[in-house]
């Protein structure tokens, strides 16, 4: 929890170590109820380069976070732990999903293109 916490304080903005841990959102979810009047809420949080970088940090580590498996419930909740204690919108959250179908979408057109190079006249180089 120190490395953490030292992150937080001194590392960089929307790190994918602090962003997707779940008990810290749960944490700070905590903190922030604990206090009072301590209500935060969807709004203005995050502009849309924050919500890229959420994305793509999803994106990045999407075999080791589930990401492919999960329904459209549990896709959600994961957003909503990442923007902990904030709220997204429903519009913030399909403007993420929509950036990691992209990055998707992109990875395979680069597949495709990776593998037509590797042949000449239907064989193998």
């Amino acid at each position: 929890m120190l490395t953490l916490l030292i992150k937080a304080k001194f590392g960089e903005r929307l790190d994918p170590e602090m962003l997707f841990h779940e008990r810290l959102a749960e944490l700070i979810r905590e903190l922030c109820r604990s206090l009072e009047g301590g209500h935060w809420s969807s709004g203005s949080a995050f502009n849309r380069q924050d919500l890229w970088q959420i994305a793509k940090g999803v994106f990045d580590n999407s075999v080791q976070n589930g990401w492919w498996s999960m329904s459209m419930a549990q896709r959600t909740q994961y957003l909503q732990d990442a923007a902990a204690p904030w709220v997204l919108s429903l519009d913030e959250i399909e403007n993420i999903v929509d950036d990691i179908d992209m990055l998707l979408f992109r990875s395979r057109q680069i597949t495709d293109v990776a593998g037509s190079a590797g042949e000449i006249g239907g064989r193998e180089v």
